[in-house]
Formats: structure tokens, sequence, C-alpha cells
């Protein structure tokens, strides 16, 4: 008897052992994309706010006094030439991003009229905007305001589109073709506007 009741609890917890891989190992799975996901976000993230940063710096240490009416601002002609030699380092999910590229930004065609947003150059708020897109929408944004840099100084901000690797979510609609999206494929970073003021 004492035989029997030793085989039923082994094949007891033989059947506790399958159910526990069946449900667990499926969510540890889960887990880790998850995580891996977020560690790339993160890294754009912080590479997008540390790149405004560093344009924002450089941008700082010009000379406003050195400017020349209706010709490009030099603050937003440096602030476009780092992007394009730093663009590259912003995202590990789009390797089309290389800098030996010409159609890598489009904001490389410096005498284009139409970044002008606001203002009139030499003072005029600038958007710069990436050849690459995202529904339609610029992948990167590049803001400079030079409008008044002797007195607000000269104001950066960067916008850039995450594109998401591996986690994405949606729930179908009847009412509708378009679904309801839970986690997107690209999620919108947007960095703060950084204004830096030389001082005279």
């Amino acid at each position: 008897m004492q035989i029997f009741k030793r085989m039923k609890l082994q094949q007891k917890k033989s059947g506790q052992n399958i159910i526990e891989f069946v449900f667990v190992f499926p969510i540890l799975i889960l887990l880790t994309l998850a995580i891996f996901e977020v560690a790339l976000y993160w890294q754009d993230l912080n590479a997008v706010y540390s790149l405004n940063t560093e344009i924002n710096a450089n941008v700082a240490l010009l000379d406003p006094t050195i400017i020349i009416s209706g010709v490009r601002n030099r603050a937003a002609y440096t602030a476009i030439k780092m992007l394009e030699e730093k663009g590259s380092t912003i995202s590990l999910s789009n390797p089309q991003y290389n800098v030996s590229s010409d159609d890598f930004l489009s904001f490389s065609k410096i005498n284009n009229p139409t970044f002008v947003m606001d203002g009139t150059e030499p003072y005029a708020l600038y958007k710069f905007t990436s050849t690459t897109t995202v529904a339609g929408k610029p992948q990167i944004t590049l803001w400079v305001d030079c409008r008044n840099p002797f007195e607000k100084g000269v104001i950066t901000q960067i916008e850039f589109y995450h594109k998401t690797m591996i986690m994405k979510a949606s729930i179908p609609r009847f009412d509708s073709p378009d679904p309801i999206v839970i986690i997107p494929d690209n999620v919108f970073i947007a960095t703060p506007k950084l204004n830096t003021i030389k001082q005279y």
C-alpha cells in the first residue's frame, strides 16, 4: 500500500511541474523581453537628452554679435552640423542612420527657406526635420530659437520617435478599422527646451 501512495505522490509532483513550466516560463520570457525593450528606450531617451544638452552648450559658446543680415544664423548652422555628426548614435533600432549618407537628414540643405518658422534670418526660429518619417511625421526634429540671442539666449529642443523592436500591442476594433494601440510602434520623445544665455 505504501508503494502505491508514493507513486501517486510522484505523479502529482510531475503534473505540478508541468503546470508551473507552462505558466511561469512564458511570463519569464515576457519579462525578459520587456526589460530589454525598456533598456533600449531608456538608452534612446538618454542619448537624445545628452545630444540636446551638448548642442545647446556648443551653440552658447558662439558669439551672437558676428551675425550677417539675411544669412542663416551660425547657431542654427552649428546645431545642424552637430546633429548630422552625432545623430547616428541616437538609435540602435534604426540602422539606416549613418553620417556618410547624403539623405540622412534633409536639413543638410542649408539654403531651404522653409526651415524658418518665425522671424527673419538671422533672428529666426528654425525647424529642421529628418528625411526619415514615422507615420507621415519626421523621425527627428530639431528646433533652434535664435529670435533674441542677446536677451533670451539660444533655445534648442529635439523631438524623436523611438521605434519599439519587440513589445507592440493593439486590440482590434469592430466599429473602426483602426485598432486600439496599447504599446505603440513608435514612442515620441521630446527633450525639454534648453536655454543658455551668454553673459557679456
